[in-house]
Formats: C-alpha cells, sequence, structure tokens
C-alpha cells in the first residue's frame, strides 16, 4: 500500500500503526513527518520518500509514479487536502479510489450545486471569487451569513456576515486566513489557486434542544457514512461541541447519545415563505463538514 501523507487528517501515528498491522506500506510524505512518528515510520514502513518540492508540481503524476515503483495494490490519504490528487493517481493506476466526484466531497461550490441540481433542501447560498461577489451576494441574501473558502477544512477562514457593511472586513480576513494557510500547507494540494474560491451560504440557525436531552452540546450534528457505487450509507451520527468563535468547529464525539425520541428537522426559507418545508429524520439528514444541520423555524 502507497499512503499519502499530508497535513490534515488523523494523527499520523494513529493511522501507520492501524496500516502496517495489515499491509506493507510504503510512505510518500508530502508534508513533514511529525516529530513524534519520524523514529517509527522507519520501522513501520518498508520504505519512506519525502520528495522535494521541485517534484510536486504534477502531484498526481508523482503519485502514480511512487505506486508503480513499489507496486502498490493500493493507494490511500487521510489527509483532506489530498483526496482529490490521490483519486485521480487511483485511476490512472485503475486502483480502487474516490472516483472522479471526488472534487465534489471537497470542493463545496460543488457541493452545494451539485445537491441543489437534485433538489436536496438546504440554505440559499453564492459561489463567490471577489469582494464585489460578496457585496452581491449580501445584497441577494438575507444576515446573518457564512462566508466558507470553498476547498478549506477545519473550518478554515470562516467568518460571520450579520450585515452587507462587514462584507469587507470579512473577505479580507478570509483571504488573509487562507493565505496564511497555504503557506502552512493546510490548503489543497491539486488544485491550483484554491485559496481564491469561496462560498457565502445562510446559516441555518438552531439550539441544543433540537438534538439532546443534555446541555454542554452544540446546536447541530455530524451524520456519519459512507458512499459506494452512488448510494449513501449512513453509519453513526457524531454530536458535535459548541463552536468557537467567529464560527470554528471543536470537536465530536461519535456516535452521539441522542434521545431515543424520534427527531424532526425542518428548513424553511424565511424569505421564501410559500416555499415547502423538507423534513427528514435526523438519522437521515446527510451533512457535510462545516455545515450546519439543525431546526429552523
Amino acid at each position: 500500500m502507497l499512503l499519502v501523507h499530508a497535513k490534515g487528517g488523523p494523527p499520523l501515528g494513529h493511522v501507520l500503526s492501524r496500516t502496517a498491522a495489515r499491509a506493507e506500506v510504503h510512505l510518500l510524505a508530502l508534508s513533514a513527518l511529525p516529530p513524534s512518528v519520524a523514529g517509527s515510520a522507519g520501522r513501520l514502513c518498508a520504505s519512506v520518500v519525502k520528495p522535494a518540492d521541485a517534484h510536486r508540481s504534477d502531484l498526481v503524476s508523482l503519485i502514480v509514479s511512487r505506486a508503480e515503483a513499489v507496486g502498490a495494490d493500493a493507494v490511500l490519504t487521510f489527509s483532506e487536502y489530498a483526496v482529490v490528487a490521490v483519486a485521480e493517481a487511483c485511476e490512472v493506476l485503475g486502483l480502487p479510489g474516490a472516483g472522479g466526484a471526488s472534487a465534489l466531497a471537497r470542493d463545496k461550490r460543488l457541493m452545494r450545486r451539485t445537491w441543489q441540481e437534485h433538489g436536496l433542501p438546504q440554505p440559499e447560498f453564492r459561489a463567490v471569487a471577489t469582494e464585489a461577489d460578496l457585496r452581491e451576494a449580501a445584497a441577494e441574501l438575507p444576515c446573518p451569513l457564512l462566508l466558507k473558502a470553498a476547498w478549506s477544512a477545519g473550518s478554515t477562514a470562516h467568518q460571520i456576515i450579520r450585515s452587507p457593511h462587514e462584507v469587507p472586513t470579512a473577505w479580507r480576513r478570509s483571504r488573509e486566513v487562507m493565505a496564511e494557510s497555504a503557506q502552512l500547507g493546510f490548503a489543497e494540494l491539486h488544485v491550483a489557486e484554491a485559496e481564491g474560491d469561496f462560498v457565502v451560504e445562510r446559516i441555518v440557525t438552531g439550539s441544543v434542544s433540537d438534538w439532546f436531552d443534555e446541555p454542554g452540546w452544540g446546536d447541530y450534528v455530524s451524520v456519519e457514512g459512507v458512499v459506494a457505487d452512488g448510494t449513501f450509507h449512513p453509519v453513526c451520527l457524531s454530536g458535535r461541541m459548541p463552536t468557537v468563535e467567529p464560527f470554528t468547529e471543536r470537536a465530536g464525539i461519535t456516535p452521539a447519545l441522542l434521545s431515543r425520541t424520534p427527531r424532526t428537522v425542518s428548513w424553511r426559507s424565511p424569505a421564501r415563505p410559500s416555499t415547502p418545508s423538507a423534513c427528514a429524520t435526523a438519522a437521515r439528514t446527510p451533512r457535510s463538514s462545516s455545515a450546519r444541520t439543525a431546526a429552523c423555524g
């Protein structure tokens, strides 16, 4: 197995110990190895390669070349920022992988558009690439709004916009954070200038009591699942901790200890009261990373 390591995802030590127990692992390190793992990587892996920056301009070719060199039967990554490159490399190699739709799970603009095309209920949104785009969106959509970097992970660069007057500050701050994140390696590795892509959407509000009988939780949950052959298979619910201002996720506890009483999620756009609400039980409500699923009147 070729394991492609980059920043993001679960701790590398956690991943290595488990993958090495099941397969011969060859590590392709696109990011520096954590000090806690640097010593054990040589023992757990059949090989460890750290390519020079000059060899990363064509990331897919780099992964394909290394996989062919070690005779890999599988290529795997746990980093959000390498998912698309690994998926494309697997297609070139003829190996199982996330496939051509992997970008739909990473680019929030494509994700929202796909859900929209299939009639799934979701907050109103706009793709934005400039401050002028954001100003136009803020004039069309009722506040509060949430500005997200389209390719970010872990709530990076999220900004709440409570009025159109806050657009310049929110745009500047999000761009600054994404530029800094890219320098630190916390950015999409395969899409050029991905740090400049954003989406702004309405915030779906809710309360802790919509989900939990006890205080201390966040006002939303995550539905964890697997998509296989185009079908979503729900696995469990994760309870979330309250977010940190302005809109940063802290942690999740899996599985969530929800009440046995069935919960119903209702989402209705206040701006369009004639639009029928779309309801589903909590256990059937898919949720994307950083998007809230909460009851909204």
